[in-house]
């Protein structure tokens, strides 16, 4: 059975063994280690919160996206319905009022649809950016402590 040998690591609490050499840094102790395992995590916590926030984007953009064609798909369906409101008028004067109302609703709707999309996006922008707030404040506490406490 192999035994360990004392040497200058273990004072800085790794333990190496004499006939493998591997190191044990599962759990270091003292100095440098509490901070490098402490970056290590704020690092690890960062790419975590930019991997959520890219998710989010995402999914916002998904649903940004079905918004804008179901928008399409309304003005299409609305189109073709006053197209057929247009053919079955009698007189110009007829007409020209159809075609001024059907005109004016739909000015109504785009800029209903371009609110609620302006509103969804600054949504789903808030959503996204707020891990990355959490996290740019906890990096900021991180860093601001003194080195050892």
């Amino acid at each position: 059975m192999p035994t360990a040998r004392k040497t200058p690591a273990d004072e800085a609490g790794i333990a190496v063994t004499a006939v493998t050499g591997a190191a044990d840094v599962s759990a270091p102790t003292g100095g440098g280690f509490d901070l490098f395992a402490e970056f290590c995590a704020l690092g690890r916590d960062n790419v975590n919160a930019v991997v959520r926030t890219s998710n989010a984007l995402f999914e916002g953009c998904q649903d940004i996206t079905w918004a804008c064609f179901d928008a399409a798909r309304t003005s299409v369906t609305d189109g073709f319905a006053g197209t057929r409101a247009l053919m079955t008028c009698t007189s110009t004067r007829e007409f020209a009022a159809l075609q001024g109302e059907l005109a004016l609703d739909g000015l109504e709707t785009f800029g209903d649809e371009s609110r609620r999309i302006g509103f969804m996006s600054a949504r789903i922008l808030e959503q996204a950016l707020a891990p990355l707030t959490a996290r740019a404040d906890a990096t900021a506490q991180t860093l601001a402590k003194p080195i050892g406490t």
